[in-house]
């Protein structure tokens, strides 16, 4: 057998292989939910929203997002559709490595084998999010980019910023990892006439340049309003930074294969010609971005386009049969620590908690609710997966939700239910506030305080906030996303916020303050509520979840020396507690914020004897993040 036939029969296996692993560890994030329920609006005469009744861009891949709904389209079925679309364009990303720019040498099977070992690779192969289809742009942008540094023509340069544009348009920072190749392929067409380069370059960039177009039409903004809520939080840079080094750490720690290769790939490229150092060049400049804003909370996602760059410069290497089998022996050796998580995973895989440090096994953590297998297994348990069936868009029920989990709730909950982002990624008011601080801030999960009556405005589709700065500002953002799309007011309201020309209310109680959702209090009947405590989270079903003060009528009037109750410790949330006796409120205890999540349990000294009848207790919040519950309360 010869040294080729040794290498296609190793790429067919691994390709076979490829393909198996990535049907066992198939599963759907709740971040892609996001943009399936905008695919079935958009399907079902809805628009591009994620709220029916108002214009925002709650995801951030475009390109990816027509993909799904292609998908869907051809399938009938958002979830069979998603699957299918993450299963091909892998495959296809996988096929284009090892056969077209690898050209099946000797480093194209290392490359080949260190993804199916990598396991933020394999978990992300699907997932439903735009890491797929990245990997192909990726590939194709450096096949070309190859092609102009052997023979520059204005054809091929438009092509390229093609495929880049496509690449911003499938995720906006992907630009910071082909930048420098960017730079590099200009640079090789100087020779060129310069009209013909600028004409290539923006013939490549139409694509880009007509959705921005479009999105600012549309949606009022030029990018989604997942980069606003995202961007604008407020958390010092340096604080983002050592939450970007934990990110990488956490990577090391379980998938040291990952941080491996992408390190070889790096260092290797920047011994070969000038396409391999420009490669390495956007490596380093994507981890940097990376550390500058603080990594992300599910662990190696932001990992898997830096590890297919570092493949694509091993790919490139012509090995011998013994240099192929002992780099091969390396790779096999290091994602060994893995293979639970990806070639010999199964459908019993669960890693439900989330670490101290904010970051997740998200596919640990989803892949019994939204994992390929457990559904074709038809488990029925509690907390194990759904049957993916269609979800129902039909039913009617207008009503306002707030929430800090979208994607599964949105495609249960159907089209007329408005969904309220507390971090703020579909809400566009929101996401240009800054974040509420918080020492124990999560990546990815910044939560914003509500403008007082934010949510009776959403109710009653009107502008009922409290604070007359934020309302004017609301107005405009109401104007953009709300009125007629080519109304004279909506286009100069479009022009005015995007210029800066909008006054901006004072966003600093916002950020430091306590800031109460609505003016009054809500309230609640004694003899209605739980005497015990039945939900260990703060939004189980049992509790009653609240906005600013929670008042318990007690009919007819309680004597009691004693208050058990237990309130929701999310979000850093501190309580005042008070009674009313005889027409007077007091106020009886303060409960300070503490370092965890879930229900606390509280026994509070009444300060008067029993002679003295309780009418009424409030619970009333100090300050927190919104995460506000009662689970139990019982006077004895």
């Amino acid at each position: 057998m010869t040294l080729t036939s040794y290498r296609k029969a190793a790429a067919f296996a691994l390709g076979s292989i490829f393909l198996l692993t990535i049907l066992r560890t198939a599963w759907i994030s709740d971040d892609a939910m996001i943009t399936m329920r905008t695919v079935l609006n958009f399907e079902h005469g809805y628009g591009l929203r994620f709220n029916i009744d108002e214009r925002v861009q709650a995801y951030t891949h475009p390109l990816w997002m027509f993909v799904l709904a292609a998908f869907s389209s051809l399938t009938s079925n958002i979830y069979t559709g998603t699957f299918a679309a993450s299963i091909l364009t892998s495959l296809l990303a996988y096929w284009l490595l090892l056969c077209r720019l690898g050209g099946l040498r000797g480093g194209a099977i290392v490359a080949g084998l260190a993804l199916l070992l990598s396991k933020a690779y394999i978990d992300y192969a699907t997932s439903g999010l735009e890491n797929p289809l990245s990997h192909v742009l990726l590939i194709v942008s450096v096949l070309l980019a190859i092609r102009i540094d052997r023979a520059p023509d204005t054809r091929t340069l438009a092509l390229f910023f093609g495929v880049v544009s496509l690449a911003y348009l499938t995720r906006p920072d992907a630009l910071v990892l082909v930048f420098p190749l960017s730079l590099w392929v200009l640079y090789r067409c100087r020779y060129l006439p310069l009209k013909h380069v600028a004409k290539s370059v923006v013939i490549g960039g139409l694509p880009a340049i007509l959705w921005t177009l479009f999105s600012t039409w549309y949606y009022g903004f030029p990018f989604p309003n997942t980069a606003y809520a995202k961007l604008g939080t407020g958390i010092e840079w340096s604080e983002r930074v050592r939450q970007g080094i934990r990110y990488l750490i956490q990577s090391a720690d379980h998938d040291p294969l990952t941080l491996t290769v992408i390190l070889a790939g790096l260092a290797l490229g920047f011994t070969r010609d000038a396409v391999s150092r420009a490669i390495s060049l956007g490596i380093l400049l994507h981890i940097a971005y990376l550390l500058n804003i603080g990594g992300d909370f599910m662990e190696g996602r932001f990992l898997t386009v830096p590890l297919m760059a570092a493949a694509i410069s091993i790919a490139r290497q012509d090995l011998d049969f013994r240099g192929m089998s002992v780099v091969c022996g390396g790779v096999l050796l290091m994602g060994s620590a893995s293979f639970k998580s990806t070639v010999l995973s199964t459908s019993e895989f669960d890693i439900p908690e989330v670490r101290a440090n904010g970051i997740s096994d998200e596919r640990g953590y989803y892949f019994q609710k939204h994992g390929l297998l457990p559904a074709l297994a038809g488990y029925e348990a509690p907390g194990k997966a759904f049957r993916f069936n269609q979800p129902d868009w039909t039913a009617y029920e207008y009503r306002v939700q707030p929430t800090c989990q979208l994607g599964a709730l949105g495609l249960k909950s159907g089209p007329h239910v408005h969904l309220v982002d507390e971090c703020a990624l579909s809400d566009p008011l929101l996401a240009r506030m800054p974040a509420k601080v918080n020492r124990h801030w999560r990546i990815g999960h910044f939560y914003r305080q509500f403008p007082t009556d934010y949510l009776k405005s959403l109710e009653l589709r009107s502008n009922e906030i409290k604070d007359p700065a934020m309302r004017q500002y609301y107005e405009y953002i109401r104007l953009v996303t709300r009125g007629p799309l080519n109304h004279p007011a909506r286009l100069k309201a479009i022009v005015k916020l995007n210029a800066g020309r909008v006054p901006l209310p004072d966003m600093e109680p916002y950020r430091t303050a306590f800031v109460p959702r609505v003016s009054g209090s809500q309230t609640a009947t004694y003899r209605h509520l739980p005497k015990e405590l039945s939900g260990s989270t703060w939004d189980s079903a049992a509790n009653t979840q609240f906005s600013t003060n929670l008042d318990i009528q007690v009919e007819p009037p309680i004597p009691a020396d004693w208050i058990d109750l237990s309130l929701s410790r999310d979000g850093a949330a501190e309580y005042a507690i008070y009674t009313l006796r005889q027409g007077a409120w007091q106020e009886l205890a303060r409960i300070p914020a503490q370092d965890s999540k879930g229900m606390g349990i509280h026994r509070i000294r009444a300060a008067t004897s029993q002679d003295t009848p309780i009418s009424a207790v409030r619970i009333s919040v100090v300050q927190g993040d919104g995460r506000y519950a009662l689970g139990h309360l019982r006077l004895d």
